[in-house]
């Protein structure tokens, strides 16, 4: 399990893989949930499909807490998603391969290229079309 927190000008970001299931786990967690000078807190769980009571209930007083703290939780897995929406705490239900999709619909610079042409009703197919270019 690893769970990483890094803190940018604003934002403190905490990324999440495995399940807490360890209580040392659970404590990396807890440090990086203490108030401190961010205003946004952005945490991500990559793999978990539940958490424990325990996690859940620190993440609900943390959020009740910090009002002035902008907060969004990031998953991975539908399961935890709808787990936790159900349970009063607002997330985001991440999809793994959006990201990958997203830059194979981007078109590279010269993938495509528009040339005009003019279609007359003499033009049978486009091979036989006299003012193809």
């Amino acid at each position: 399990m690893n769970v990483h927190a890094v803190d940018t000008a604003k934002t403190r970001h905490i990324s999440v893989q495995g399940n807490l299931q360890f209580q040392s786990d659970r404590d990396e967690l807890y440090t990086g949930l203490k108030p401190g000078t961010y205003t946004e807190l952005e945490v991500t769980f990559f793999d978990a499909r539940i958490l424990p009571a325990e996690v859940i209930t620190r993440l609900m007083a943390f959020i009740a807490a910090s009002h002035k703290t902008r907060i969004k939780i990031n998953v991975f897995h539908r399961y935890l998603g709808s787990y936790l929406f159900r349970l009063g705490i607002r997330c985001h239900t991440l999809n793994q391969h959006a990201s990958e999709l997203r830059d194979l619909k981007r078109p590279g610079p010269l993938s495509w290229v528009v040339l005009p042409v003019a279609w007359t009703r003499s033009c049978r197919s486009w091979r036989h079309c006299p003012n193809l270019i």
